[in-house]
């Protein structure tokens, strides 16, 4: 076949820079491939600047399907003969590049660390990808039967100037670092999960990246204070701590540039996020953090808040955030959750677990009403009921308060505990609100139990004890049973027995049946 001067191979003539940007679009596998089209194809190869080197991957490659998980002396020798084919495969390509003086794009390492020697390599690898200029830099120790900090990272890391990711897993730094080591002005990101470093490297490594925008701190252990205001440029911070972690205090008071801040963890806060200090913010999340004087937000781009399990949120707490679109509120059973204002109004999805110690009275009932009134926009009560102690009586309730029953759009229980009183519940719950939607969880005999009895309870509502008391059965003109199907569009079905026995008979894997409830 005869060539015309516009059947020849065009891409190939594209600049190099255009070439490896093409090869960043397929697996690394694939692109490996691409050295035996040609020599211009096979010095594109050479020079691509991404290193991704996952040693599972590799072995999968290898093994073709032969298990490696048990912990006998044969699977331990296979797989050390794997870790020296592969780190051999690292060794040879990443020398080869080096001595071409390429800078280095891309270096992504995720190996386990069986004998010193394999540590050594690493070592080397990293000198070499910081005297490369590497940009962005991703290592993942898959020790996870060892100490955090069993694989120590070379202080040659600190001279990569020019990086502008740093993402580690599963290693620690070696503690000192002399003053002033630390210059990754560039950095961008930085990412370390299961990484054991002391107050004086976090202080460097937070110091040091003026114009870091996101840093993620997962499960890491050896410092107790993270202190981070000098980070102007911050856009994301995320802390997340293990149960016994030595993270005591958080300082992000100078990060102007929040948009998103996510922190769970037994950790110390003082939690007042105002226009002026943080202009930008629009995501909260706290889990199980310790509040040191409540948390007061005045903020007019605030446009999502979650609050689970904190202390020391009620009394003084205050949020004001005229854009605030969702609230989701987890908390216990202690009346001191409703002091929690929020100016203006929001749409609240308000859960509440309700442990064993916790007791449910009349007055909680009552403060519980109160709570939904002052919200004013609260669309979604969720409970998870696990106490034993609870009791209600409408007499006392209606002495306490006036207010009507608050209108809500959805109501939805979680029944834990074969010890609670199934009509005392209902009664105080539908005394204090009247939900569109009443949904109950089927996932254990006791909620199983709680809706038949609910079934029985909504079908006999004519039936009312006390006739000089108006109660909720007065209020509820009909019910209706939503359909379990997920292809149907929510069209409700008369509630009888057999309608209850059905919709209980044909859960499927949504394990909840609905009712809706016309007042």
């Amino acid at each position: 076949m005869v060539k015309t001067p516009n059947s020849g191979d065009r891409i190939s003539g594209f600049p190099d820079e255009i070439l490896h940007q093409i090869l960043s679009f397929v697996p690394m596998k694939t692109a490996a491939r691409t050295c035996v089209l040609s020599r211009r194809w096979k010095h594109i190869w050479n020079s691509y600047p991404v290193f991704e080197f996952n040693e599972s991957s590799f072995a999968s490659a290898v093994l073709d399907g032969i298990n490696l998980t048990d912990a006998t002396p044969q699977c331990t020798a296979l797989w050390t003969t794997l870790l020296n084919k592969f780190t051999d495969v690292v060794d040879r390509r990443l020398h080869k590049f080096c001595e071409s003086k390429f800078g280095i794009q891309t270096f992504d390492l995720s190996i386990t660390i069986l004998e010193p020697k394999f540590a050594s390599m690493v070592e080397e690898w990293i000198g070499l990808a910081a005297k490369n200029n590497v940009k962005e830099f991703h290592l993942k120790i898959n020790n996870g039967n060892c100490t955090l900090h069993c694989f120590s990272l070379p202080q040659t890391i600190f001279s990569a100037k020019s990086l502008t990711v740093l993402d580690l897993f599963g290693c620690g730094f070696n503690p000192p670092i002399a003053k002033n080591a630390i210059n990754f002005q560039h950095l961008h990101s930085l990412f370390l999960e299961n990484v054991y470093l002391d107050d004086s490297t976090i202080q460097q490594l937070t110091s040091s990246g003026r114009n870091m925008e996101i840093l993620h701190l997962i499960n890491c252990k050896g410092f107790k204070r993270l202190e981070i205001s000098g980070l102007v440029k911050l856009i994301n911070l995320t802390v997340k701590t293990l149960y016994w972690s030595d993270l005591s205090w958080i300082d992000c008071s100078g990060c102007r540039s929040l948009e998103r801040v996510y922190v769970d963890g037994r950790v110390s806060l003082n939690c007042v996020f105002e226009d002026r200090d943080f202009p930008y913010l629009k995501y909260l999340s706290f889990f199980n953090c310790i509040f040191v004087d409540g948390i007061k937000i005045s903020s007019h781009r605030l446009e999502s808040l979650m609050l689970d399990e904190c202390e020391r949120i009620e009394g003084k707490s205050v949020i004001f955030a005229p854009k605030l679109s969702s609230m989701f509120y987890i908390c216990g059973a202690k009346p001191s959750f409703l002091r929690l204002k929020l100016n203006p109004p929001c749409q609240l999805e308000l859960q509440l677990n309700l442990r064993s110690r916790d007791r449910l009275l009349t007055p909680w009932f009552v403060q519980l009403k109160e709570f939904l009134h002052m919200q004013n926009q609260t669309k979604i009560l969720d409970l998870f009921l696990f106490t034993e102690k609870n009791k209600f009586d409408s007499e006392e309730a209606s002495r306490s308060s006036l207010l009507q029953p608050y209108a809500l759009e959805s109501l939805v229980l979680h029944i834990h505990s074969g010890k609670l009183n199934f009509a005392a519940i209902m009664d105080g719950l539908l005394w204090s609100c009247h939900p569109q939607i009443l949904s109950v969880a089927v996932n254990n005999r006791f909620e199983l139990c709680f809706l038949e009895f609910l079934g029985q309870t909504l079908m006999d509502r004519n039936y009312c004890r006390d006739g000089k008391m108006k109660r909720w059965q007065h209020s509820l003109k009909d019910v209706t049973i939503m359909r379990c199907d997920e292809d149907e569009d929510g069209v409700g079905i008369p509630l009888g027995r057999y309608s209850l026995r059905d919709a209980i008979t044909n859960l499927g894997g949504r394990k909840t049946v609905s009712f809706k409830l016309k007042w």
